[in-house]
């Protein structure tokens, strides 16, 4: 990975933790989800349980089934319940309206099967005298939910969760790839101005520089030291057209001399 470009490395280091963050996040929005799905489940069954149980008093008392089983198909017609029981006291079952079909889950699904006790309210005449004695209890609703809607609801939790997780695990991967482009693209230009500052060439880069941030600041680093380097090569050039002239100078005020010198000479002859 280390002889990859920059910009590889970027987007392949940004990954990693982006994957890691939509595994966790997925994770527990559907763990959580679910739980709440879970009870939400329970208590509607619940709920159905302690509805039911009341309505079947006074069949139950007045050993009315026909009623009683009239009044079982009135409540089993809910989309969620599946099967309806009745017992006595002596766990006798009374009356079954529904469907008898053992749900087919593992073992770590809700129950699905929830018990209301049925309460006698109706004081018969030899009771009278005892009425501060609660009366026994008549027997127990037992109802069954259908497993059909919570599995239903569990698949589009889950199906939801991923859409969710995968649209945002993309949304980070486009928003990676359009930073690592920028960083990609100022380091490129930073390399460049670099390049043509170790050809000799100290002006102003073709390319714009970042002015904000870290690599504002270093693009400002980098052009003053171009702008410093720039008026070395200035005063260098100088000194060194000065000292040029000066030798010159010195060569011809030489020749000069030496030409007077020679003059005398020529006239003796």
């Amino acid at each position: 990975m280390s002889n990859w470009p920059f910009r590889y490395q970027i987007i392949f280091l940004s990954r990693i933790p982006a994957f890691f963050i939509w595994i966790a996040l997925t994770l527990n929005t559907v763990y959580t989800s679910l739980e709440n799905l879970t009870s939400a489940y329970h208590q509607q069954g619940q709920m159905l349980a302690n509805l039911i149980a009341p309505s079947c008093e006074f069949a139950i008392f007045s050993g009315d089934m026909r009623s009683l089983h009239q009044q079982l198909q009135n409540s089993v017609a809910h989309p969620n319940i599946q099967l309806i029981e009745v017992y006595n006291n002596s766990l006798h079952l009374l009356e079954r309206v529904g469907e008898v079909t053992t749900p087919l889950l593992s073992g770590d699904e809700p129950k699905l099967t929830f018990t209301a006790t049925i309460h006698s309210t109706v004081v018969a005449m030899d009771e009278v005298d005892s009425l501060h004695t609660k009366p026994p209890p008549l027997g127990s609703a037992v109802i069954t939910l259908s497993p059909e809607p919570m599995i239903q609801l569990r698949q589009q939790i889950i199906q939801q969760a991923l859409w969710v997780g995968t649209a945002a695990l993309l949304l980070t991967l486009l928003l990676v790839l359009i930073l690592s482009n920028r960083f990609t693209q100022v380091f490129s230009a930073l390399r460049s101005a670099m390049k043509l500052i170790a050809a000799g060439d100290f002006s102003p880069p073709k390319q714009p520089l970042p002015s904000r941030g870290e690599l504002g600041e270093l693009s400002q680093d980098l052009h003053k030291m171009a702008s410093a380097l720039e008026r070395n090569r200035k005063a260098t050039l100088a000194t060194y057209d000065q000292m040029t002239l000066r030798a010159r100078e010195a060569e011809r005020i030489v020749s000069i001399q030496q030409n007077k010198q020679q003059e005398p000479q020529d006239a003796g002859f």
